[in-house]
């Protein structure tokens, strides 16, 4: 898929090499997305269900890579900052209150300047090179995939079987 996990993604300082990607881009797909290059410090992942703030953490791009894709070789920051995860709450919840989505990830930035953006909101949450981490992530991971499933299928009156 172009531009999941940072594939094809491209930072460019000139209309010509815009144009060049673009070229390229547009030969083997239909759609691009073109946006300003921001320096960031610290790149967060809120995972919520049914409006509940489910897991939180930080994503840092490895020395020498501007992405802060885990695929690319981004660190997993593990939140512990109250301040910070009050403020990314703060953020998130407006997100919340807009979308009608029961289970969504949103990515917020940090950047350099100490400034919070919104950079994503997915509605395909994947956690796969989170949990793959470690045992204790995989165990939230497992936790959170668990919970959601038995929320839509109780949602939607099925009797859950639990395994």
């Amino acid at each position: 898929m172009f531009g999941s996990n940072g594939n094809d993604v491209f930072l460019c300082t000139s209309f010509i090499e815009v144009k060049s990607v673009l070229e390229d881009i547009f030969q083997r797909s239909y759609s691009a997305s073109i946006c300003p290059f921001y320096e960031i410090d610290i790149e967060y992942r809120l995972i919520y269900l049914n409006g509940e703030c489910k897991l939180i953490y930080g994503k840092k791009a490895a020395c020498g890579n501007w992405k802060n894709n885990l695929n690319q070789g981004a660190e997993i920051i593990d939140i512990v900052d109250e301040d910070t995860t009050n403020e990314l709450l703060k953020i998130s919840s407006k997100v919340i209150a807009l979308f009608e989505r029961e289970f969504i990830s949103i990515d917020i930035i940090k950047l350099v300047t100490g400034e919070f953006m919104i950079i994503e909101i997915n509605s395909n949450v994947v956690m796969m090179k989170y949990s793959n981490s470690s045992l204790e992530r995989r165990k939230k991971a497992k936790e959170i995939y668990r919970e959601a499933v038995l929320y839509i299928m109780n949602k939607k009156g099925e009797e859950p079987k639990v395994i």
